[in-house]
């Protein structure tokens, strides 16, 4: 394992230590060396001096049958690809500026289930968006009166949804006891400790 990477040594699900490997494979060999290019090169590129000796290991729980990966980017190579490999003035062009109306209602329609859901008034329930991204759900909640906030990885991002308006809390600051509903989309898949992550926000 190389430097800018870690070890899971637990289901990040159930916590067992007991699972058999079922994929290994070299980052910077053919063929996921060929899908990485394919992924990254529209959106920023990868750096494959990151990846050198480094395999892609995927392992199966034994209890829960959960299928992730074995050692994970680090903290440094997680920020550099959000902030370099996804670059997000490209990302931004390429697909957050051309988001279709479809999408805006899907993300309305959720908002709105969420809001029925409590049976109160919108104006009485405070949301959070738990790494929001551009902050597309926050600003839709927003409109519709209820109070929200969000947290991101991204500073770019960040930076987007404070000036559009949306209150972000900064690193692991969430207040106890303070939201109805909190909102996680894409995101479990990308932390490196999601079991400990929802644990936290329950």
């Amino acid at each position: 394992m190389n430097e800018h990477f870690t070890k899971r040594e637990e289901c990040p699900s159930c916590g067992l230590r007991d699972a058999r490997e079922i994929c290994r494979t070299r980052y910077c060999e053919a063929p996921l060396r060929d899908y990485l290019i394919s992924f990254y090169s529209a959106q920023g590129g990868v750096e494959f001096p990151y990846l050198t000796e480094q395999d892609y290991i995927l392992a199966e729980c034994r209890k829960c049958g959960l299928v992730y990966q074995v050692e994970i980017p680090n903290g440094a190579l997680m920020q550099r690809i959000y902030d370099k490999w996804i670059d997000p003035v490209k990302v931004f062009e390429l697909y957050e500026r051309k988001r279709s109306i479809e999408y805006y209602e899907r993300v309305a329609l959720e908002v709105i289930e969420a809001v029925r859901y409590f049976k109160v008034h919108h104006s009485e329930l405070v949301f959070l968006d738990y790494s929001m991204g551009w902050g597309h759900w926050c600003r839709v909640a927003q409109a519709f009166g209820c109070s929200v906030q969000g947290t991101e990885f991204s500073a770019a991002r960040v930076n987007h949804a404070k000036r559009n308006g949306v209150p972000v809390l900064i690193g692991d600051s969430i207040p106890k006891d303070t939201y109805d509903f909190i909102n996680l989309s894409h995101v479990l898949e990308h932390l490196p400790d999601p079991r400990g992550t929802l644990l936290q926000l329950k």
